[in-house]
């Protein structure tokens, strides 16, 4: 039984996802969209708000 060998294949990237699969005004939207949410989770957090609370400060339902 002979084995077989992959080659590896080396892809270039731009680092970002967004970038790497979108046209570059959707990949800037999301970047930015992404940046906002991390923003606001680590404010949630820092603040140690529920759900509920984080909601109701925000102005959204709570499943948003």
């Amino acid at each position: 039984m002979t084995k077989s060998r992959r080659v590896a294949s080396v892809i270039e990237t731009t680092g970002s996802a967004f970038f790497d699969l979108f046209e570059p005004a959707e990949a800037e939207r999301l970047s930015i969209q992404s940046g906002l949410a991390l923003a606001l989770e680590r404010e949630i957090v820092t603040q140690k708000w529920t759900q509920a609370e984080a909601a109701r400060r925000i102005g959204i339902t709570q499943p948003r």
